[in-house]
């Protein structure tokens, strides 16, 4: 129920050029799927599915919140054209193991 139950923008997300970080827990109060379709419309999106974690990803896995994060942060500024990241760190829990959209030229 509520106002804002029929509300659907999935139409524009494709509008959406900034670079966006869209990050989920498995114990995550929204659905994993329906986060990767957002991630999946926006074409400089990066989807991250944070194991371990609901909600408040920073809360719950501070180490891994951060270095994702940060991670990304380093690939938006210092931009080499390649929006695809398969690697690992050190620490295992940064996975920076996630799905990004191709840069749209």
């Amino acid at each position: 129920t509520g106002s804002l139950c029929s509300w659907d923008r999935k139409k524009d997300l494709h509008k959406i050029t900034a670079p966006a970080f869209l990050i989920v827990g498995d114990h995550d109060i929204v659905f994993t799927a329906d986060v990767r379709a957002m991630a999946i419309l926006m074409p400089r999106s990066t989807f991250l599915e944070l194991p371990n974690s609901g909600h408040a990803e920073y809360i719950d896995d501070p180490i891994g919140f951060v270095g994702n994060f940060s991670k990304w942060m380093q690939n938006v500024f210092v931009d080499n054209g390649d929006a695809i990241h398969r690697s690992t760190d050190k620490d295992v829990r940064i996975t920076w193991n996630m799905w990004a959209a191709p840069r749209q030229v």
